[in-house]
């Protein structure tokens, strides 16, 4: 099993946690070695940095849709000619990105989960 301390590890190499942030990061990191843990092929090393960062990956993704969801302050308000907007749905898509490519990355390690039915 992928450890969940590798995964909390490289996500702080992602981005700055502090103790709150750490706080609200750990059991996502916990979900996300598991969930990576789930699809692991049979003899894939769990110390392989592809699953480390797709875990890790997971997790920001999640942190990043916690913290738009928990955010109470407005999408965006204007001053005049100025206009400030929330970086949050930007820091999802951010999110989002990334784990696309790491989950890329780690699909020679996971097993396939897809169906595909190709003749009647």
């Amino acid at each position: 099993m992928i450890s969940s301390q590798s995964v909390f590890e490289r996500l702080r190499q992602i981005t700055a946690l502090d103790s709150e942030g750490a706080a609200e990061a750990l059991p996502l990191c916990a979900l996300a070695a598991l969930g990576i843990s789930e699809r692991t092929r049979d003899g894939a090393d769990d110390c392989d940095e592809r699953l480390i960062n797709a875990a890790a990956a997971c997790a920001f993704y999640k942190l990043m849709l916690l913290r738009a969801v928990k955010s109470d302050s407005p999408d965006s308000f204007k001053a005049g000619d100025i206009t400030v907007k929330k970086a949050s749905d930007a820091n999802v898509r951010l999110a989002q990105s990334l784990m696309d490519n790491m989950m890329l990355e780690a699909a020679p390690l996971l097993r396939d989960s897809g169906f595909g039915f190709l003749q009647a």
